[in-house]
């Protein structure tokens, strides 16, 4: 009997994963050559509008396709315009008129100066640190904005941020200081599509090339699937040369196309053993409704679009389980609680930790959980003991100079045994990288003692062992040259 039991599961199995084949050779056959691929992460939905399953696929012929609007020949469609590109952290500043700043031209060597000598009033540089922090600063600056794209007219300088960052915190990695320079807006010069700030660089291999914005995706009704063309939007589909409506909830669905997004989450196979790839477009789940994907056992031999249990509506995020912990797969609000990945919570929150909690910073109380920094009122520290990265602590009262992280402490200053600490000084002795102040490096010497150096220049000694010459070792990066690993030297 046995014997019969683990032959049926076998026959099960090979059964679902011959579903599983026919099914993903439909999906790799279904979508033509006249759309784009959808981008990653969409759902897989349907080529038709209100039509039943054997009519899948037939275009909607009450659609009227408008006259060939005329395409501009300087701004055609690119692949840029579907990537997704970095966010411009300087567009959403709004800054005060300049006060007196550098040139251009001299920037990076006059701000390095302002910025270490300001940090050595602050005591957050160690006054015989302050010339290694000045040429380490203009090598940042440099890597930062290189010269070559500058004179080129890529880099354009911003004399208000210029002025906000000498003004503020005196932080060279502040958001601020990294848009001295900007990338070029649309009209301005470019060698490639990461010189603009939006759009794409419209370029031959002979000019130089300038900043264009994408075109608008087409909407239904407009003449479609020319070389240059702009897709259609995300209410339609390219369908012989017109783009005509992609199907709403109930309606009929093949996969390979996404269904209207403003309605529904995708397209739904009509059952599991459907291999057809014919299905309904779903709609979105409400707050409260399970979501994501479903768990039984014979799921884990099916592509996933057959076991999702379906994706939230706008505005609502699928949580590992619900804010009481008692129903997995829930659509929460945004801002209620965040999911594995710590996505979820709302402009302005924390995530206490994966599949944890939205909070507001600073917000938790004396004896509260938390995960991190950040987290606890002023005046309180997440200590985790010795439970490690990763693990649930508790808020508790801090004295002064207290912390668990280097974030909690000042600008250039490290969280050591519990304590804020500006390092040890130039010469001092130091066992571990970690003891010796900012810009300074702890450097071994042939004898075995360690003492604290000055960032490593071309030729010196980048790469250290223990005090037995051998484990633990670190490296340093070199303040000219590169680290070489096998020498220990800078090169």
């Amino acid at each position: 009997m046995k014997d019969g039991t683990v032959i049926q599961g076998r026959a099960v199995r090979r059964a679902l994963m011959r579903v599983s084949l026919a099914l993903a050779l439909t999906l790799g056959a279904a979508c033509p050559p006249t759309d784009p691929p959808p981008p990653v992460g969409t759902d897989d939905a349907g080529d038709v509008t209100d039509a039943g399953p054997d009519d899948a696929g037939v275009p909607d012929a009450s659609v009227a396709c408008a006259l060939p609007a005329p395409q501009d020949p300087g701004a055609p469609w690119a692949s840029r315009c579907d990537a997704t590109v970095p966010a411009d952290t300087c567009a959403s500043l709004v800054l005060p008129a300049a006060g007196p700043v550098p040139p251009a031209d001299r920037w990076c060597e006059d701000s390095a100066r302002m910025l270490c000598a300001a940090g050595v009033d602050a005591g957050t540089v160690d006054p015989t640190a302050e010339s290694g922090c000045v040429e380490r600063e203009q090598v940042n600056c440099a890597s930062r904005f290189p010269l070559v794209s500058r004179e080129a007219g890529y880099l354009t300088y911003w004399p208000q941020a210029a002025s906000a960052c000498l003004t503020g915190e005196a932080n060279p990695s502040s958001t601020v200081c990294g848009c001295a320079f900007v990338r070029s807006s649309v009209g301005g010069a470019c060698g490639m599509d990461a010189h603009c700030r939006i759009g794409y660089c419209l370029k031959d291999e002979s000019d130089a090339g300038v900043c264009v914005a994408c075109p608008e995706r087409r909407p239904v009704g407009s003449p479609c699937g020319q070389s240059g063309d702009a897709p259609c939007d995300d209410h339609g589909y390219c369908s012989e040369g017109c783009c005509v409506p992609r199907p709403n909830v109930g309606e009929a669905c093949r996969f390979g196309k996404p269904c209207d997004t403003d309605t529904s989450s995708g397209c739904r196979p009509l059952s599991h053993e459907d291999t057809a790839g014919v299905g309904t477009c779903r709609a979105y789940r409400e707050v409260g409704e399970t979501c994501g994907q479903d768990t039984r056992y014979e799921c884990g031999y099916l592509p996933p679009p057959l076991c999702d249990l379906g994706t939230c509506e706008p505005g609502r995020v699928c949580t590992s389980m619900s804010p009481d912990a008692s129903v997995p797969r829930q659509c929460q609000p945004e801002g209620v609680r965040c999911d594995a990945r710590g996505m979820g919570c709302g402009p302005g929150q924390l995530c206490t930790g994966p599949n944890g909690l939205c909070i507001a910073p600073d917000s938790l109380s004396e004896g509260e959980a938390c995960a991190g920094p950040g987290q606890c009122a002023e005046g309180l520290l997440c200590d985790k003991g010795d439970a490690g990265t990763g693990a649930s602590g508790v808020c508790i009262a801090a004295g002064p100079g207290e912390c668990r992280y280097d974030v909690e402490c000042p600008w250039a200053e490290r969280c050591l045994d519990g304590h804020c600490t500006e390092g040890k000084a130039l010469g001092a002795a130091c066992d571990k990288p970690q003891d010796c102040a900012k810009y300074l490096i702890c450097a071994r010497g042939e004898g075995g003692g360690a003492a604290c150096a000055p960032q490593p220049r071309l030729g010196e000694r980048c790469r250290f062992t223990g005090p037995d010459g051998g484990s633990p070792s670190w490296q340093y990066l070199c303040l000219t040259g590169r680290c070489n690993g096998k020498t220990g030297l800078c090169e």
